[in-house]
């Protein structure tokens, strides 16, 4: 009790609050400096004692020590001993919260001058909106960190494919130049060979002027040496036929030009233009059979090693190999066989066996091969086809899938008109779109993709030429193609997609409003097998190819081309045999029918 009184004492009447330099005026009242100051307005001379309101002059006021060092002591005191609910300056309960200062405060700080024109929330309601904000800024702030990571990890791709690129560049330009240096080594012994013969041609010459000069120069000499004689003899000697002497000095001559040479092999810089010109004309000449030779062949890592798990998991990857071309041919053959089965629904379904057919065979016999053989290698037309037809195959499987969902939509939703919407020529009309669309759009990319310059040692990270896979062995700059094949492969999947959705949107509405339990079973039952086969095919097609390049790992690509080129046509047949009963049946009638063919063919006791 003494200690409230006491802190009471301490209190500003103004400002409710300890006292800040505490003063005394005439009436023996204390206040703060600081409130005094803003309470009394200023130009005037005496002003009234907030308490008593006995007037006061301004210059009357004596600083307290005594009080002040008191009021000090008072804070120190209770500092320590403030429970952290309660206000540090008054010991009162924290029951507002101050908008203006974002700190809590209590009931005798919000009527205190420092608080009277800021905003007050109760503590409980600042304490739910303000954690409420703090865990949307936490979740924004983890959205924030995860994208941070996903452009860190870009970032880290982009730069280990960079690192790639020009590790392919620096080696492809060792190459070039190599082979440059070689071009003028040889181009420079050619030069020095003719450069010998047009020396040892002109020494010869030489050799040959030399020899004519000598051959001169002697007869001269023995002509002069015979001319003295003559000249010196006596005169019955020298009578003798001088003019035959004198004849055969007469006709000697020695009219000799001497003979300007040339050289005709001369180093200029032209020349070397010229060179240049050649070789760049060989490189062109070149290019089309550097395509069809250095770049023949393509390494293909292959999906196993050596080691005895690889070699159980490639036994068991033929094994159902031989399951996905059994299921599809004996699929195929059935409905080919059974007459009941001669529908646009069964026909559209055969025409997808034979797809899954050919995607299998496309890859896994290459696959094989090569590890059986212990080769790697792919020739580059080989590699081409094999781009080519999965590519087509994949592509009409998506637009089939998307017109068998309009085919169930008119099965369902229009059943008495089935036989003129879904006829035998719109079931053909169907099957040829899908395989010519497809074809086109893979005849494309193929084409403009093995166009394209390959570099480095044309190792493909998978077990078969995919298209994200070789197009990382193409050099140069070829942004703008990925972009146009990044979004021709998303709307050649989106564009199905949408179809297959819409066309059971309105199956699902049409189920729904039937009141029949058993025609909600059978409509179940008939589009069952479809969605679970086209979840399966989408599925494995959007993670292999609308993810970004960058996202792409060869162990991911080989992850999903399993799936979808070998698991895929495996369960397919399988799905469609064990939930159709149609199909089952017609398996049924068949094998009965040679059964009872055989027994006929057993001779008789």
């Amino acid at each position: 009790m003494e200690a409230e009184d006491l802190q009471e004492d301490l209190t500003c009447s103004i400002c409710l609050d300890y006292f800040e330099d505490p003063v005394s005026i005439e009436c023996g009242h204390n206040f703060c400096r600081g409130c005094l100051h803003r309470s009394w307005a200023p130009g005037g001379g005496s002003f009234p004692c907030p308490e008593c309101r006995q007037p006061s002059p301004l210059a009357a006021l004596r600083p307290n020590w005594a009080l002040a060092r008191l009021t000090e002591r008072m804070r120190l005191r209770r500092q320590g001993r403030v429970p952290p609910s309660q206000c540090d300056r008054h010991r009162e309960a924290l029951r507002l919260f101050c908008e203006d200062d974002q700190r809590p405060v209590c009931l005798v700080c919000r009527e205190s001058r420092e608080h009277q024109a800021h905003t007050m929330t109760p503590i409980d309601e600042a304490f739910y909106s303000y954690r409420e904000k703090l865990l949307k800024a936490q979740c924004s702030l983890k959205d924030k960190m995860k994208k941070a990571i996903y452009f860190q990890d870009m970032e880290v791709k982009n730069a280990t494919e960079w690192k790639e690129k020009m590790k392919n560049q620096r080696v492809r330009f060792s190459a070039e130049f190599a082979k440059l240096h070689r071009f003028l080594e040889e181009e420079e012994k050619l030069f020095l060979q003719s450069l010998s013969e047009e020396e040892e041609e002109l020494k010869k010459k030489q050799n040959e002027n030399t020899l004519k000069l000598h051959q001169k120069i002697t007869s001269l000499k023995q002509l002069i040496s015979e001319v003295r004689e003559k000249s010196e003899s006596p005169t019955l000697e020298l009578l003798q036929n001088p003019k035959d002497v004198l004849t055969r000095s007469d006709s000697q001559d020695v009219n000799y030009s001497p003979e300007i040479l040339t050289m005709k092999t001369v180093c200029q810089i032209p020349m070397m233009k010229e060179m240049l010109k050649r070789f760049q004309e060989t490189e062109k000449g070149e290019m089309w059979q550097r395509n069809q030779t250095s770049l023949a062949d393509f390494i293909l890592e292959g999906l196993f090693d050596d080691s005895l798990v690889h070699l159980f998991l490639f036994s068991l990857t033929i094994v159902v190999f031989l399951i996905a071309v059994s299921g599809n041919t004996l699929t195929i053959l059935l409905i080919c066989a059974d007459a009941r089965l001669h529908t646009p629904m069964y026909f559209l379904l055969s025409q997808l066996s034979l797809m899954d057919l050919m995607h299998v065979s496309t890859t896994i016999p290459k696959m094989a091969t090569n590890y059986l053989s212990g080769k790697k290698t792919i020739s580059f037309v080989g590699c081409a086809t094999q781009h080519f037809l999965y590519l087509s195959l994949g592509g009409a499987e998506c637009l089939l899938l998307a017109l068998m969902s309009y085919d169930r939509y008119v099965a369902i939703c229009h059943p008495l008109r089935y036989t003129v919407l879904m006829s035998r020529k719109v079931g053909l009309m169907m099957a040829v779109m899908s395989w010519l669309g497809a074809s086109i759009n893979s005849l494309i990319h193929t084409t403009i993709l093995m166009h394209f310059p390959f570099c480095g040692c044309r190792k493909i990270h998978h077990f078969y030429c995919e298209f994200p896979a070789v197009v990382k062995l193409v050099c140069g700059d070829i942004t703008a193609y990925e972009a146009t094949a990044y979004i021709s492969s998303i709307l050649l999947l989106l564009l199905p997609i949408f179809l297959v959705s819409t066309s059971y949107a309105f199956i699902l509405h049409s189920v729904l409003q039937m009141r029949s339990a058993g025609s909600k079973r059978n409509a179940f039952a008939t589009c069952s097998s479809h969605l679970i086969v086209v979840s399966f095919w989408f599925g494995a097609c959007i993670f292999s190819y609308m993810r970004p390049r960058s996202q792409h790992t060869p162990l991911q690509n080989k992850v999903g081309s399993v799936f979808y080129s070998i698991i895929t046509p495996t369960l397919n047949p399988l799905i469609y045999t064990l939930r159709n009963k149609d199909v089952a049946k017609a398996l049924r009638r068949v094998l009965g029918r040679e059964i009872l063919t055989q027994r006929q063919q057993l001779p008789l006791p």
